[in-house]
Order: C-alpha cells, then sequence, then structure tokens
C-alpha cells in the first residue's frame, strides 16, 4: 500500500511540474502577444507619417527642399525612431522586430533630409537616437541576457 500512495505522490509531482510549466508557457505567450500588438502600433504610425509625406522616402531630397508640411512630417519620424529606441530600452520590443527596426532607422536616419536634421538643433530634444546614429556599436538600448528576453517574451 506505501508504494501505490509513492506512485501517486510522484504522478502527482509529475503533473504539478507540467501544470507549472504550462502555465509558465502561458505567460510568456501571452507576453509576446501584448508586445506583438504594441507595436503594431508603431507600425501603424510609421506608415500614416509615410503616407502623409509628398515625396517617396526612398528619395533623397535635401532639408531646404522640404515644404513645411514634409519638414514636420520628417521630424515626426525622428521622434518616432527616439520613441522606438526608448520602447526597445523599456522591453516592449521583441528581438525579431528590433532586428527590423533596427536596420530600418539606421538606413533612413543616415539619408536626406534626416541626415541633415540629425545635424541640427532637433537632435537636442532626442535622447538616443544620436548616440545609436552615430555609434553602430549601440546597435541595441536593450541589455538583457537571453533568458531574461525569453521571461519577458522578447525572444
Amino acid at each position: 500500500m506505501h508504494e501505490i500512495w509513492e506512485a501517486v505522490s510522484a504522478i502527482a509531482s509529475v503533473l504539478t511540474a507540467l501544470a507549472v510549466i504550462f502555465a509558465i508557457m502561458q505567460l510568456v505567450t501571452a507576453r509576446k502577444q501584448r508586445h506583438r500588438e504594441f507595436e503594431l502600433v508603431y507600425v501603424q504610425r510609421y506608415w500614416s507619417i509615410v503616407d502623409r509625406l509628398s515625396f517617396d522616402i526612398g528619395v533623397e531630397i535635401p532639408v531646404a527642399g522640404l515644404n513645411e508640411t514634409d519638414a514636420k512630417l520628417c521630424l515626426q519620424y525622428l521622434r518616432l525612431c527616439e520613441d522606438e529606441l526608448d520602447l526597445r530600452k523599456r522591453r516592449f520590443v521583441t528581438d525579431e522586430t528590433w532586428e527590423i527596426w533596427k536596420q530600418g532607422i539606421r538606413f533612413q536616419v543616415a539619408r536626406k533630409p534626416f541626415a541633415e536634421l540629425m545635424k541640427s538643433d532637433v537632435v537636442k530634444t532626442l535622447d538616443l537616437l544620436p548616440p545609436f546614429h552615430i555609434d553602430p556599436a549601440k546597435s541595441d538600448p536593450l541589455a538583457l541576457s537571453n533568458f531574461l528576453k525569453r521571461w519577458y517574451g522578447l525572444l
């Protein structure tokens, strides 16, 4: 009889461990889904800015050639980049999304009119974008181990 209780106890322990593992996996999955929904808001902000520009964002135009609306939209884009860096730093952007955003920010900010704006007084209001733009070693404002990234649903 004692052996039966030991077997039942062992099975119950295994089932409890499996339930805990399943609960943790559900928590991490829910966090990742929340991140994805949040990231979508910023993708929508990006397209809202790009769609309102009177020029194709793939075409380089000097700042002097911008109309007033485009100049404001270009500044909004730089602020969006700053916000994206801040979100990454605060653990709201997944690694997969960050790789895309990082490349896009680096590419676009290195081109006119954004590169010219980065040399202007506008950068005084930005904390994260100027060092990110200048130093390729500062490629990720988030400094977490892969274990913690996984825990927060970022991997």
